[in-house]
């Protein structure tokens, strides 16, 4: 006996916009915490003073005019995370991550990708365990990344 075919909806992946006047989320950690597997967080140009954490979530977090223009400068301990599974589907693309005194990026067991971004003026004399990427397991990609300034 064939059992009827049950048409399952994932819903469509949703775009969120981040930025003064792209809105309506202040922080890329307010729109990270707000999305879902598969949405988009576009970032407007600016400085974002936060520690960024993909929370395993299978986003694509990208700046909307690169790397000149958007910075991450984290909270003195880390500028990225990525340590809850993120395979390599979810990708950052197009930011600068800087971390004067801490370490800049912390992987621990993911695949993330990181595109087209700098990462630079990481590390320090705090900082023990990496200067601009810590890399704890996985198989992170990184496509055409400038690493300049770090320690």
């Amino acid at each position: 006996m064939l059992l009827p075919l049950i048409a399952v909806s994932t819903g469509a992946a949703a775009t969120l916009n981040v930025g003064s006047d792209e809105g309506p989320y202040l922080t890329i950690g307010e729109a990270i915490a707000a999305a879902s597997d598969g949405d988009v967080i576009r970032v407007a140009p600016g400085t974002y003073p936060e520690a960024i954490d993909l929370g395993g979530k299978v986003v694509a977090l990208e700046s909307m005019e690169g790397p000149a223009t958007t910075i991450i400068t984290g909270n003195g301990t880390v500028t990225l995370n990525a340590s809850s599974g993120e395979p390599s589907a979810a990708v950052v693309t197009g930011f600068t991550l800087r971390g004067t005194g801490h370490t800049c990026v912390t992987l621990n067991a993911v695949s993330l990708q990181i595109r087209d971004s700098i990462i630079t003026d990481c590390g320090g004399a705090s900082t023990f365990l990496g200067g601009a990427v810590q890399i704890n397991g996985g198989a992170p990609l990184f496509g055409n990344v400038v690493f300049s300034g770090n320690e």
